[in-house]
């Protein structure tokens, strides 16, 4: 444990730089994909959504309103898939990026102090990972990550949509 600037044990060789570049070019480029997606998403629902509201007010047939909600649950359903691929991918870079922290950047095992002046894992990943560890509420805390408010809220959609074209069918206008 040190409290001031940590060297890594030995400079970064230019094939820890380089494994570095690649794997943070990764992640950058589907933890960006992944919030236009989001963003794209809810564009889309509300296109749906509007979509579904004019068709009631307008007193459309109830089968074609009906198709476009359980259209709208199935782009749902496709969303969420998007995004678990993405987050998987997402894995891939952190699990290499955590590594590369280890064992060519801060080096492993090494503390700083906190704002607070506790103890902690010196590096990002690797911190997230320890404390993911070490807290008991960490269960509940998890549920407020991306990967899975996201998921949740495409899962949502699909299940409003679905709903709604099943009450459309059994309760037409």
């Amino acid at each position: 444990m040190t409290n001031g600037p940590i060297q890594p044990p030995d400079p970064p060789s230019e094939s820890c730089k380089l494994q570095f570049d690649y794997a943070w070019k990764w992640f950058s480029y589907h933890a960006d994909q992944r919030v236009k997606m989001f963003n794209f998403m809810l564009v889309v629902f509300g296109f749906f959504t509007a979509a579904i509201v004019n068709a009631v007010v307008g007193h459309q047939q109830p089968w074609f309103t009906a198709i476009v909600s359980f259209i709208g649950a199935g782009v749902a359903g496709i969303f969420v898939g998007l995004d678990s691929r993405n987050e998987r991918l997402l894995r891939f870079a952190e699990e290499v990026l955590t590594h590369l922290e280890e064992n060519c950047i801060f080096g492993k095992g090494i503390e700083i102090k906190d704002r607070k002046r506790q103890d902690i894992r010196f590096g990002i990943l690797s911190r997230q990972s320890s404390e993911d560890e070490n807290y008991s509420w960490y269960r509940w805390r998890k549920m407020t990550r991306h990967r899975v408010l996201l998921r949740l809220v495409g899962v949502l959609m699909c299940v409003s949509y679905l709903a709604a074209g099943v009450w459309i069918l059994k309760h037409p206008q």
